[in-house]
């Protein structure tokens, strides 16, 4: 693997988590998150949301040196061929500041959209494999375009989808993971030239971060849901109320014992102390909306000024 894709990894990112942005929401969170310093930033690849690679080219168009992508994309809702080209573009316009961030898609794809990801293992580890082919010359059609060495962020929970990416793209991202499971995580991952990045949610984002937990929740493995106080009935509950009243009122329904395996403390020495542990290179904030980020991004520095 070549490390210095790894490198333009580390560092501060910045994941969007505004929820169904406009293209200008996007884009002012992303230029928020380019004055703030940040190194890279993604925006989600969401089943029904604005489009997320015309949101990049409109971010491309007014921001200099952050690096931008999808966090993340799949291989379901677009076909690779779609995806390469899209990245290809996007290299093309940022002077080569794109990334790709790719994941296995949400439980939605499944529950709204009749998407049967139980191959994602294969899927993702096949459209990370073309992006390495055509970076070496091997497009994967003879007419596609040319593609720079462009770092991809990885993402996943499950040990199936663990095993598929954890050696192949350049940054581990540990996001929505509970506690317990990090230093497992950070064992797979230290052997490897894989970097480690984690975003932690922290109890200072409030309401968003509890929304953030939610989502999380919802797609860890059900004997996790389970060992976490979702009971079946809970879950039940929980989806309706997030599918019809949204974020805000599906929050009141995750359990305390939930809260407590996800949430982590404000406090840099502490967080730093976590990250050290974990041997983490990239710290991760969230954007809840596209107000300044320059207390977040400054957080995050200071956490790996402790760590290194």
């Amino acid at each position: 693997m070549d490390t210095r894709r790894t490198e333009m990894l580390k560092g501060v990112g910045v994941m969007g988590h505004v929820v169904q942005p406009t293209i200008d929401e996007g884009v002012a969170m992303i230029s928020s998150a380019e004055a703030a310093g940040a190194d890279w930033c993604v925006v989600p690849d969401a089943f029904g949301w604005r489009d997320v690679w015309m949101m990049l080219t409109a971010a491309a168009a007014v921001t200099d040196v952050i690096r931008i992508g999808p966090g993340l994309t799949n291989p379901y809702t677009r076909h690779p061929f779609v995806t390469l080209a899209a990245l290809a573009t996007l290299a093309e316009l940022t002077g080569d500041r794109a990334l790709l961030g790719i994941g296995a898609g949400g439980s939605e794809l499944k529950r709204h959209g009749g998407i049967d990801r139980s191959d994602a293992p294969q899927q993702v580890r096949d459209l990370i494999e073309g992006l390495r082919a055509a970076t070496e010359g091997e497009p994967p059609l003879p007419m596609a375009s040319s593609m720079p060495a462009v770092p991809i962020l990885a993402s996943a929970r499950g040990p199936k989808m663990m095993n598929a990416i954890e050696a192949s793209c350049d940054m581990f991202l540990a996001f929505g993971q509970p506690h317990a499971h990090l230093e497992a995580t950070a064992d797979r991952i230290r052997p490897l030239p894989t970097g480690l990045g984690w975003a932690p949610i922290r109890r200072g984002y409030g309401k968003e971060g509890i929304a953030a937990i939610t989502y999380a929740l919802l797609n860890v493995r059900e004997p996790i849901r389970r060992d976490l106080g979702l009971s079946e009935e809970g879950e039940r509950r929980l989806r309706e109320v997030l599918l019809t009243e949204g974020f805000d009122a599906a929050v009141e329904h995750v359990p305390d014992s939930a809260l407590d395996a996800f949430l982590s403390d404000d406090d840099v020495e502490a967080v730093a102390a976590v990250a050290r542990r974990l041997g983490v290179e990239c710290i991760t904030v969230l954007a809840f909306d596209t107000g300044p980020l320059d207390e977040q991004v400054t957080w995050a520095r200071e956490v790996l000024d402790l760590v290194h």
